[in-house]
């Protein structure tokens, strides 16, 4: 690939399961790659500064790793732009970033040391949990918990972004746990959000005798506000808010990842396979709230693509930004009397 192109996606292919790294950027330039590293020039907003992005997906094999850390070396000699440098390097730096298994040695684990301190990188640490890694999830024998997924950066990146750090979020899906970098701290300004109907409150057994009970006897215009109310009332007691829902799983599982007696008590690692089904429940919850929203019905069942569906969403805003709170109701409850119940004496209203 030239490194003269331009491109929004960037990607090193998987071997079988293992390895692949993909990069997805405004305008991302390729410098190289191999089958553990991606390396390319990116620009940083606000400044829209030239920086140098390397993502790595290391082996687990030592002498594939030697590889990776001559090319990283490589690779600093001729780099005078801000860089970065994130990602699975398959080593630790240090005897406090393992916890249980083989012992550290500092013998076998010099060379990524060395590749760390001759490249004149700074590593930017961490918030949450120590550890990035376990073999729970195919644990057969006893716990090990390993800091795989690292940040390191060099002093002209500093100067650009002093306030840099790196989050650990909790692990649902993977054995690793997602790294977060923070560049600033951004202000997102509050808004008030309007009634809409949710899909995934359509599969409760409740809600089609809500749905009864609010137009039985009722004329159209007494049934939209008793539904209004009865129905804003069940969702706060049976799915109250999805994201803070969301939020407090996260907080809870980063809690029992990062509690110092985590490793050995299998009470707080049956409570993390609790807490992380609860959490997949509440990502298909907001699935279906972005999709609803996006007016996408092609999903393929199982992929929770969320982020996709907000930027649709976003998009599609400003378009409907004039529709009025009462238009919104409307066709909302006019959804739903299709879909569950309509009268004789409201048909002729909704196929209008």
């Amino acid at each position: 690939m030239s490194s003269a192109l331009m491109t929004y996606y960037l990607e090193v292919p998987s071997v079988g399961n293992s390895g692949g790294i993909a990069l997805l950027w405004v305008t991302v330039t390729h410098i190289r790659q191999s089958t553990q590293e991606l390396h390319a020039m990116i620009q940083v907003i606000p400044n829209h500064i030239s920086c140098t992005l390397s993502i790595i997906y290391a082996s687990n094999l030592v002498a594939n790793r030697k590889l990776l850390w001559d090319s990283l070396y490589s690779l600093s000699r001729t780099t005078r732009s801000p860089w970065l440098v994130a990602g699975d390097f398959n080593d630790i730096l240090c005897q406090k970033d393992k916890w249980g298994g083989v012992s550290y040695s500092r013998k076998n684990n010099s060379d990524f040391k060395n590749c760390v301190n001759c490249c004149q990188l700074l590593d930017l640490g961490f918030k949450g949990s120590r550890y990035t890694w376990s073999n729970l999830p195919e644990r057969s024998h006893s716990l090990i918990l390993e800091r795989l997924d690292c940040c390191f950066i060099n002093s002209n990146w500093f100067d650009y972004y002093p306030n840099s750090s790196v989050t650990h979020l909790p692990k649902t899906h993977s054995d690793h746990n997602p790294l977060q970098i923070n560049l600033f701290n951004l202000f997102v300004r509050p808004r008030v959000k309007p009634f809409r109907l949710e899909s995934f409150w359509y599969r409760h057994p409740d809600f089609k005798n809500i749905v009864h009970q609010c137009w039985h006897n009722h004329s159209y215009i007494e049934a939209k506000h008793i539904f209004k109310d009865k129905i804003t009332a069940w969702r706060k007691n049976h799915f109250g808010n999805i994201f803070k829902q969301k939020r407090i799983l996260l907080a809870r599982l980063s809690g029992i990842q990062n509690f110092s007696s985590y490793p050995y008590s299998s009470f707080l690692q049956n409570l993390e396979s609790t807490l992380t089904r609860e959490y997949n429940n509440i990502l298909k919850m907001e699935e279906d709230y972005w999709k609803i929203r996006s007016r996408i019905n092609w999903l393929n069942n199982g992929d929770a693509n969320t982020k996709f569906y907000h930027i649709s969403v976003s998009n599609r805003t400003r378009k409907i930004g004039s529709l009025s709170f009462k238009t919104i109701l409307v066709i909302g409850i006019l959804t739903v009397l299709r879909a569950f119940y309509i009268p004789s004496s409201t048909s002729s209203l909704c196929s209008s």
